[in-house]
């Protein structure tokens, strides 16, 4: 709790200044963390055994972040549709009971059973449980909601995607667990004390970010 607290106070005021700063500091902000998640990523893969160039895994990351900053238009971005499939994909392998299997065999379908039991996708993440899926979908329902009011867009449409971002909050969350099993790790780097990694404090960001982007220009628009 104290290295928590401690990275906290580091590691907030300078954030907070890029905000005020916006423009620019933002997107160099957005390209350093990019690059030190997809450095984490592709560590992690080679760690669970995986052939990796990390220098074209970062530079395919940093390119989907170029993509999304130069796009005018959104809505015909590759960079959106192939995160969107991906998020698809990582869910496809969560069922799988040997980790790497949920990296390599991506389609499989076995889940496995759900009902009944305490623990949530246990052999991935065994902290997890129902009441925190439960909770993480309320508690995102209810931000959506507020939030959409506050906008002054139809505050209804909270009910249907809240949960929905809550979901892939939470397929984030195991995606980077099945990652960090499989490779044996228990974060994705020792960057921010008491944290981890970057990838360990945006991987729900990464999943849910994309989803609530496609919602907003299919239905908000």
């Amino acid at each position: 709790m104290r290295q928590r607290a401690l990275s906290a106070a580091i590691f907030v005021p300078p954030l907070l200044v890029i905000l005020v700063l916006g423009g620019p500091w933002i997107a160099a902000m957005i390209l350093i963390a990019v690059a030190f998640a997809a450095f984490e990523a592709m560590r992690l893969l080679g760690a669970a055994g995986y052939p990796v160039l990390v220098g074209l895994g970062m530079a395919i990351a940093l390119a989907f972040v170029a993509d999304a900053a130069v796009s005018v238009e959104l809505t015909g971005s590759a960079a959106l549709l192939i995160a969107v499939a991906a998020i698809l994909a990582a869910v496809g392998g969560f069922g799988q009971g040997e980790p790497r299997d949920g990296i390599g065999k991506t389609f499989g379908h076995r889940f496995g059973e759900l009902t009944g039991r305490t623990n949530f996708l246990a052999h991935i993440s065994p902290s997890k449980t129902y009441a925190g899926l439960i909770g993480g979908l309320v508690a995102a329902t209810i931000v959506m909601v507020v939030g959409l009011w506050a906008a002054g867009a139809p505050a209804w449409q909270g009910l249907v995607i809240g949960p929905v971002l809550g979901l892939a909050a939470q397929a984030g969350d195991l995606a980077e667990s099945v990652l960090k099993r499989a490779a044996g790790a228990k974060d994705s780097s020792s960057l921010i004390p008491g944290h981890g990694g970057i990838l360990d404090r945006v991987d729900s960001f990464l999943f849910a970010a994309p989803v609530l982007t496609l919602y907003v220009l299919t239905f908000l628009r």
